[in-house]
């Protein structure tokens, strides 16, 4: 009751208030104006991006597939980000890939768009230069992206500007440095083992044998930390090039008391097809957990799905570790393998072991017979 008296005795503190209320909405009108502006010219700046870009899909698949000369008088700045979005949409093939580096090469696609990311001061425009450059399906200027990793803390910049680096590697001395740079700064970054992998992989894809042979060399010349072997090993079951299984295979012979590189290793040939017979029976005879949980899941990939190679495999199903149990469960299973040649290899490789409980439990639950 106090306050409305106070009010009507005073209009000029009504006549503040009233005022006071209507900037704020003034305020609030403008922001919301602002924000719509703001959405109204995104939506045409990306759409215009959107057209271009599929103008130089159309252009780049003619350049690569048809032989058509690149037409390098019909780019314009403002064709830089559409460009670099196209051919990052474009298949990876190894054919492609060299034309397409040559290209961007020649006009010094990267080149531009790290100077755009240089000139940016907001955030939102470095993020979103450096983005495109990761976008490339190759890029030359590895020294740019070493700069942003060691001068700046913002992990999004890093991981981005780390995957654009390992579209640089092209060589073994290349690829030496993107490891001892990858060790460095991965805490930094926030790489985990499967990014890392990745980033091995990208790194690896399109380099020659010989480089990746003499990568493999530097390695276990100059061992780095378990986990990066371990990265590199399982990116080579990604690569899945010819020299593939003749690498790991020295990485086995090489690091052989470590049982997660091992492990590693058994998978990777496993993931390129190798067939490997001499090398999981060996390895079958292995005590640790790792090298078992693999060769159970991949045993029967790394050799033939034979009666011969069950009987390498049989102790997995009395194996004191449930995972190993249930891996070699699955794997025959997946083959296929009949009841009868598991108990029959049971009874020759493990007879005092047939009246296992969880052997016979899994032996009911198992559904192909002969």
């Amino acid at each position: 009751m106090d306050s409305i008296l106070l009010l009507q005795n005073h209009p000029v503190l009504i006549q503040l208030i009233i005022q006071t209320i209507l900037f704020f909405l003034l305020l609030a009108f403008i922001g919301l104006a602002i924000l719509i502006g703001i959405k109204v010219a995104m939506h045409l700046y990306l759409t215009s991006v959107d057209k271009r870009k599929e103008f130089w899909s159309s252009h780049l698949i003619n350049y690569l597939y048809y032989r058509i000369p690149f037409e390098f008088d019909k780019l314009s700045t403002y064709d830089l980000i559409p460009l670099a979005k196209a051919m990052g949409e474009l298949p990876e093939e190894s054919s492609n890939h060299q034309k397409l580096s040559t290209l961007i090469a020649e006009i010094n696609l990267d080149g531009h768009l790290a100077r755009r990311y240089l000139k940016s001061r907001l955030f939102f425009r470095k993020i979103h230069y450096l983005s495109t450059l990761a976008e490339l399906p190759a890029s030359h200027i590895p020294n740019f992206y070493r700069n942003i990793i060691e001068s700046t803390s913002n992990p999004l910049l890093i991981q981005h500007a780390i995957y654009a680096y390992s579209k640089t590697v092209r060589n073994a001395p290349a690829m030496n440095r993107f490891i001892l740079f990858l060790l460095k700064y991965d805490t930094l970054a926030h790489i985990g083992r499967a990014y890392c992998r990745f980033l091995i992989y990208v790194a690896l894809r399109h380099q020659e044998e010989r480089d990746m042979e003499a990568f493999n060399q530097w390695l276990m010349d100059h061992p780095p930390e378990e986990r990066m072997i371990r990265c590199v090993v399982e990116s080579y079951g990604l690569v899945r090039r010819p020299v593939i299984p003749h690498l790991l295979k020295e990485i086995h012979r090489r690091f052989s008391p470590s049982e997660e590189i091992v492990a590693g290793v058994l998978r990777s040939l496993a993931s390129c097809g190798s067939k490997e017979c001499s090398l999981l029976e060996k390895d079958t005879l292995r005590p640790e957990l790792p090298v078992r949980i693999a060769c159970a899941k991949i045993g029967l990939d790394l050799c033939y799905p034979s009666f011969s190679t069950l009987r390498h495999l049989i102790r997995y199903f009395f194996d004191k570790n449930y995972y190993v149990r249930r891996n070699i469960f699955e794997a025959c299973k997946r083959y296929h393998i009949s009841k009868y040649d598991i108990l029959s290899a049971a009874q020759m490789e493990m007879p005092d072991l047939l009246d296992d409980r969880f052997f016979n439990d899994m032996m009911r639950a198992y559904t192909f017979t002969r």
